[in-house]
């Protein structure tokens, strides 16, 4: 345990301490209260946030470094971005991890290397909801340690009688004198609770819980592993039983099984999927397709595990040249994988459309690639696993934090109807009915296939402009103000408000 975590507990529950983070508590529940509450949510939230984050700063002092604080805030206002363009669950995401590294680093627990910074992280992020039940049971067992405990228990004790006979006199005065009953009468308990919005104090109860870690947040204690008094326990498996079971003769042998197995399905691909090859008849391209899409890239990540087990750093495999030459083989083959996976979702999507799993598919399937790449680059110059996994992290927060910006819906509704049959002449005919699920964002695609479609089905022209009629009104009920502005919604003003909505306004009016 480091010096700082020591201080930091002797420091934690001091009256001066204790009294800020709880005035810094209530200004953010009654700040919670004016830009959350039954209010639409917009730009309030990332608003919300950066009170957090000064609420965060003040309850700290001057405990960080400023040259890591002035880094994380700039952190934080990236992260925060998101939610200003639109607020979606990664947008709020992206926020939250922008927020909880900002509240350590404040709070001195900035760390020169990533894996303390992301014990720390995880440490915050799993358990800080539940540090105001446990700093509540630290209080009260410190202030029953004081020295001072036994007179303040021994103050308590004296008011035990008082009260006690307060309320046996005031109860037979009251039966005696009718104003004094008269008087405790209008104190109606019922009438009162009737009148709590138990809902807007649930609400404030809420954000207690969550702000609270960020005003006060607990120590993970660090210990050296050198300081433990005891040895540690044998390994499981023997070195012999190991050496054979995961040794560099075991690895030879697994790549030279999965290049043959790989090669097979590589050349079906090749075969069926790049160059057109008649499939069986009971068997379509999109059936080809969606059957492979997702096993594919399971098989690809199991791979990807396997691969950087084999050539872990000091291993005997990884010295191994034949060994070496079979994993870029194999990893050659497994870009062909994620390759062909990509091939059989985007069959698919011209099949069936787009939805946000399938977007989500595509986004991990290039993760996938990346990582295998990666892989490649690690061997090739020596890199280490460490340099391995931060790399793909950094790839995969880079990919999340473009995504973010997205606005899907208009995205994948726009896409559907492009390639929809009524706009395009081939593929399937557009689920008007996903478009109403994808909700308002989805009217600009909506007002194109209603101008521009060439309906086969008379019924479907009639359907959109119904669906468009519910979104516009779902629209329009949504309060208006700076609360819930976001860039999104200010694009979807702006289609609203020119000629193409206008004139496919005009066409449902004149079908309905």
């Amino acid at each position: 345990m480091t010096v700082y975590d020591e201080a930091f507990r002797r420091n934690r529950f001091g009256a001066g301490a204790l009294s800020r983070r709880a005035l810094i508590c209530t200004g953010m529940v009654a700040a919670a209260d004016d830009l959350l509450f039954r209010q639409p949510i917009g730009l309030s939230l990332p608003a919300f946030a950066l009170l957090v984050a000064t609420g965060a700063m003040l309850a700290a002092g001057a405990r960080g470094n400023r040259k890591h604080m002035l880094a994380a805030a700039l952190v934080l206002i990236a992260a925060l971005l998101p939610m200003v363009n639109g607020v979606r669950p990664l947008a709020v995401g992206f926020g939250l991890a922008g927020s909880i590294l900002f509240s350590l680093t404040v709070a001195g627990r900035f760390a020169p290397s990533a894996r303390p910074t992301a014990d720390d992280f995880l440490w915050f992020g799993l358990t800080g909801c539940s540090w105001i039940i446990l700093d509540s049971i630290a209080v009260v067992t410190w202030l029953r340690r004081r020295p001072r405990a036994g007179s303040r228990g021994a103050f308590l004790l004296s008011w035990i009688v008082p009260v006690l006979l307060f309320g046996t006199f005031l109860w037979l005065l009251s039966s005696a004198n009718p104003l004094i009953e008269d008087w405790l009468a209008q104190f109606d308990l019922p009438a009162l609770l009737t009148d709590i919005d138990f809902p807007r104090v649930l609400f404030w109860c809420c954000i207690l819980v969550v702000v609270w870690p960020f005003v006060g947040p607990r120590i993970r204690p660090r210990v050296d592993p050198a300081a433990i008094p005891f040895p540690l326990p044998p390994p499981i498996v023997d070195a012999p039983w190991k050496a054979l079971v995961f040794g560099a003769p075991a690895i030879l042998r697994s790549l030279v099984l999965f290049n043959a197995l790989f090669a097979v399905q590589s050349v079906l691909d090749v075969t069926y999927l790049w160059n057109g090859a008649v499939l069986p008849d009971h068997l379509g391209y999109a059936a080809y397709a969606h059957r492979g899409a997702y096993p594919l890239v399971v098989t690809a990540l199991l791979a990807g595990a396997f691969l950087i087990a084999a050539t872990r750093e000091g291993g005997q495999a990884a010295r191994s040249r034949t060994i070496r030459v079979l994993i870029h083989v194999w990893t050659a083959q497994n870009l062909l994988l994620v390759a062909s996976s990509i091939l059989r979702l985007d069959l698919y999507v011209a099949a069936y459309s787009l939805t946000y799993l399938r977007f989500a598919a595509f986004i991990w399937m290039l993760l996938t690639g990346t990582g295998l790449v990666l892989i490649l680059v690690r061997m090739s110059f020596d890199r280490s696993n460490a340099w391995l996994i931060t790399s793909n992290v950094a790839a995969l927060v880079c990919v999340l934090y473009v995504s973010s910006f997205i606005d899907l819906p208009r995205v994948i509704s726009g896409y559907n109807v492009r390639h929809s049959l009524e706009m395009s002449e081939n593929g399937s005919h557009l689920d008007v009915d996903y478009l109403q699920s994808l909700g308002p964002h989805a009217l600009p695609a909506l007002d194109d296939y209603i101008l521009h479609g060439r309906w086969t089905l008379p019924l479907a022209v009639w359907n959109a402009c119904s669906i468009r009629r519910t979104l516009s009104a779902s629209l329009a009920g949504e309060p208006a103000g700076w609360r819930g502005w976001s860039l999104n919604g200010w694009r979807l003003d702006r289609h609203l408000s020119d000629k193409d909505a206008a004139e496919a306004e005009a066409e449902c009016l004149r079908i309905l």
